[in-house]
């Protein structure tokens, strides 16, 4: 393909550039190559043709067509074989040319072109080099020496001189270089930066709860009563879960198992000490009578779960996110102090159940935050008070690999 664009460039574009050209004919002679074996068949030609290129302005480029109708092909190199400028003289005057550019290419760890240009009566005009790093720069190579060999050396420098284009071809690859230089540079950033996220991404989500820690306060839990609300203000709640099987896919998608301890204490309120004061007696309706209530007086509850959880997780924001539904058998043992002096205490056993709703976030693989609503039913003492409310918890995860 490029062999035609040569042979298309040397035949048509003269006649396009008439006007410009001086009328004189040129003949790029084929380069020699001492090579390490570095691609050394293709660059001969290209370094040709984009010569040819810098030159059809002000040249008839004479190609390897029009060389044949004069000489054969074994005259040609024999002429072209001997290395003398005699030799390169005869040739000149066989194809009947004004000039001739003949030259050889080194390949190895750099690219060097040399190239002279030659008048048909075997005398040198011009002579010269030039070297670059990269197969990649052989196009603007070839042109700048090219542009190089018919331009007239007098005219170089000076204040209103022209630029060597050997020199500019070296300010154009360095400011090449530079910028692609900052592109690969950029590129590895964020190659490393696309894998480092994609890394964290694959161990953010094949990382999951193995044990929790949380609680609640401040009225987030209540008792599903409200007779019972009025008279017991809820004080704090602490809970731990250890998820003993987990089984999900590399991205946290499936199902856990896991065991749940809850204690939960309730404080007699102000109102209801008021009242029973006021009154003598106040029955709690689990089945007591305070003839003596005070600020010690309060229900503690101490709860066991062994439950299910259906998790979908997603990633966002560079966190893992898992969503979920958990439902969970629960054991309720309530101890009740319903005096200021603490006598009289008692207890409460009941099973029940309990489910809730959650959503977790990780700040790290390891480490993550919850939080988590429920609602159950667990009725205790005589009148089957529900203690289970609503109950809104948040707290940490410590997480591990679910999917080794």
């Amino acid at each position: 393909m490029r062999r035609l664009a040569f042979i298309l460039l040397c035949f048509f574009v003269p006649c396009i550039a008439l006007g410009k050209t001086t009328g004189k004919k040129i003949y790029i002679t084929p380069f020699k190559v001492a090579s390490d074996g570095k691609s050394a068949g293709s660059i001969a030609d290209e370094v040709r043709d984009y010569m040819s290129e810098s030159l059809v302005a002000s040249y008839s480029l004479i190609s390897d067509d029009e060389v044949r109708v004069f000489i054969n092909n074994a005259e040609m190199n024999q002429l072209m074989g001997s290395g003398s400028y005699g030799s390169l003289e005869k040739l000149a005057s066989a194809i009947k040319v004004d000039y001739l550019i003949h030259g050889e290419i080194h390949t190895g760890q750099s690219i060097r072109i040399t190239a002279s240009l030659i008048r048909h009566d075997g005398s040198i005009v011009n002579t010269g080099e030039i070297s670059y790093s990269k197969p990649e720069y052989t196009d603007r190579a070839a042109r700048a020496l090219g542009e190089w060999l018919i331009t007239d050396r007098k005219s170089i420098g000076g204040f209103f001189g022209k630029k060597d284009p050997r020199e500019e071809f070296k300010k154009d690859i360095e400011k090449f270089e530079k910028s692609m230089n900052k592109i690969e540079t950029d590129y590895v950033k964020g190659s490393a930066s696309i894998k480092a996220s994609s890394q964290r991404r694959d161990t953010s989500l094949s990382h999951s709860p193995r044990v929790r820690l949380g609680g609640s306060g401040f009225g987030m839990f209540t008792i599903m009563n409200d007779y019972m609300n009025k008279l017991y203000d809820p004080s704090f709640l602490v809970m731990g879960d250890l998820f003993l099987l987990r089984y999900k896919d590399p991205v946290g998608d499936g199902v856990d198992l896991y065991v749940r301890g809850t204690y939960r204490k309730f404080s007699i309120s102000e109102s209801a000490i008021s009242s029973a004061r006021q009154s003598g007696a106040y029955k709690d309706r689990i089945g007591d009578f305070m003839s003596e209530p005070g600020k010690n007086s309060w229900i503690d509850i101490y709860s066991a779960d062994a439950g299910i959880r259906f998790v979908g997780s997603f990633y966002v924001l560079q966190s893992a996110a898992s969503l979920y539904l958990n439902v969970a058998s629960r054991f309720n043992y309530a101890l009740k102090n319903p005096k200021s002096s603490g006598a009289g205490k008692t207890s409460f056993n009941q099973w029940g159940v309990i489910g809730g709703t959650g959503i977790e976030i990780s700040l790290m693989p390891s480490i993550g935050l919850f939080t988590e609503f429920n609602i159950g039913y667990v009725p205790m003492g005589e009148d089957k008070i529900n203690f289970e409310g609503p109950q809104l918890i948040a707290g940490i995860t410590f997480r591990t690999n679910h999917w080794e």
